[in-house]
This record gives C-alpha cells, structure tokens and sequence, in this order.
C-alpha cells in the first residue's frame, strides 16, 4: 500500500548506477513492489525514461520498499551506464 499523495510522498536517492544499487538494495532488506502506470503495471525494476517538461531529461529509475515499508526512488541522471 502508498502513502497518501503517492508519487510524492517518497525517498528519491540520486545513485551513480541504478542497476547495482537496487541489487545492493535488495540484498540488504529492500523489497520489489508493483507500481501503478497508466495502462500497464511496472515492478519497480530499473527502467530508462525521459522526464518530460521544459527541458526534457533522460534518466534511468527504479522504485522498492524499504524494510520498514517506506517508498524508496532510485534516480541515474543519465542513462549512460
């Protein structure tokens, strides 16, 4: 379940590699969970995207939940890895 104001009520970490960090992550207690898209569900996993407005940006994110349930965003401001 989501906070209240979901997607704004969460802890964004901005990370060198989003990949090895939601492994790290998860290893150390961190859980998947499922997250509502429009259209489409999407488990949290690391995912290119471009942020829209007026400067677009390329990123690469992931979400998990934390050991004690809290809403966790990893963010890779480029996505060259």
């Amino acid at each position: 379940m989501f906070p209240p104001g979901f997607p704004m009520n969460h802890l964004a970490l901005s990370v060198f590699d989003v990949d090895n960090a939601y492994a790290r992550a998860l290893t150390a207690g961190g859980m998947p969970c499922d997250l509502p898209v429009p259209n489409e569900e999407w488990d949290g996993t690391p995912l290119d995207v471009v942020r829209s407005g007026a400067w677009p940006e390329p990123m690469r994110m992931a979400f998990l939940q934390g050991p004690s349930g809290e809403l966790i965003e990893l963010y890779q401001a480029s996505t060259n890895n």
